[in-house]
């Protein structure tokens, strides 16, 4: 979530807070559907939700003619100064599984509203919002409006595929689906 632990208390994460609209509690179904409870529920454990995100993943993967990676969201990249930065636009309505990360990295919701659901916690934000992804965080997205989402990760890399084997746990993400 937004991080506000800042010395600098810029505008943009101190309204975070702000954002942050309310804990969730998001269940997804076998089936692929996503219900989603603004009630949040701690009695789900991570272990309980890294397997249902797993489950979640593994059946949208077996949806013939689902769209996915780029050709769902358009994604646009950008290599400056020893930084990557990925725009992602995200159509409402989407359910979206994300890759693990080896390391923390900030994010920003440009435009939108999201519902993430992740190991740990359940959450919604709106735009504009900043936040920081822990290394080792896999999050499920619903995406209540049409969203703007842009990542940005310190890499001496110049070519998307160097990067992402850089910053993407695929090992992991196999061990635990």
């Amino acid at each position: 979530m937004g991080d506000t632990n800042n010395s600098g208390g810029s505008k943009l994460m101190e309204a975070t807070k702000e954002n942050v609209i309310d804990k969730a509690t998001v269940s997804f179904g076998v089936d692929g559907s996503v219900e989603i409870d603004h009630e949040y529920d701690d009695a789900r454990s991570p272990a309980v939700m890294r397997k249902k995100i797993g489950a979640l993943e593994a059946f949208l993967k077996t949806i013939p003619n689902a769209k996915s990676g780029n050709e769902a969201c358009p994604l646009k990249h950008s290599f400056v100064n020893g930084l990557y930065v990925r725009q992602i636009w995200n159509p409402k309505g989407m359910v979206i599984v994300t890759k693990r990360h080896k390391v923390d990295h900030v994010f920003f919701l440009m435009q939108g509203d999201l519902t993430i659901a992740t190991e740990d916690d359940r959450y919604r934000i709106v735009a504009p919002f900043f936040g920081v992804t822990k290394a080792g965080t896999k999050r499920v997205i619903f995406v209540n409006e049409e969203a703007i989402f842009v990542t940005v990760h310190a890499t001496e890399a110049t070519d998307v595929e160097a990067v992402e084997k850089e910053i993407i746990d695929y090992e992991t993400d196999a061990l635990v689906e």
